[in-house]
């Protein structure tokens, strides 16, 4: 007999916990978090240690503030300043890794986790693709080389910095 899963999934771009206000508030990333009920969250634009947002490691507070787990995946690395990409999940992160990506503007990165959900493992793949087409279509390729690389079942989220309608999104 098989079982069905259901579970609500999220991505979100918290533009280092920026808000419309330009003031930094990760206490309202966190309520949009919680308010979606998300059990697993993928976030780019995460600062870790950064001047501009308080030296907040922002992933993990989040992980803290909504009782989860998390894994992150630098894109950018100065010294103990990073930014990149994150996993936040209810279920346990088995496993994670980081593999960073050409970029133009700025550097870029595919974070992979490895979820356990009730015995059944999930790898979400979370990347933010650059904003130029030509960097965009060579990121998108090594996307698809990564994921013809898992095993098992995978979720892809991310900031494609693409519309739904766009070819690569078929």
């Amino acid at each position: 007999m098989r079982s069905e899963l259901s579970l609500k999934v999220m991505t979100f771009n918290i533009r280092h916990a920026k808000g419309m206000d330009n003031k930094i508030n990760l206490d309202a990333v966190a309520w949009e978090i919680h308010k979606s009920q998300a059990d697993l969250v993928a976030l780019q634009e995460v600062d870790r240690f950064m001047p501009r947002s308080g030296f907040q490691d922002q992933a993990r507070s989040l992980a803290n503030m909504l009782n989860m787990q998390w894994c992150f995946s630098p894109s950018l690395h100065l010294g103990k300043f990073q930014y990149g990409n994150a996993v936040l999940s209810r279920y346990p992160i088995v496993e994670s890794s980081a593999e960073r990506i050409p970029g133009i503007w700025e550097k870029r990165s595919i974070l992979t986790a490895t979820i356990n959900i009730h015995n059944h493992l999930l790898t979400i793949v979370n990347t933010h693709l650059g904003v130029m087409p030509s960097e965009r279509k060579k990121q998108f390729f090594l996307l698809m080389n990564k994921l013809n690389r898992i095993m098992g079942t995978a979720l892809v989220m991310g900031d494609f910095n693409m519309r739904m309608g766009h070819q690569y999104m078929q």
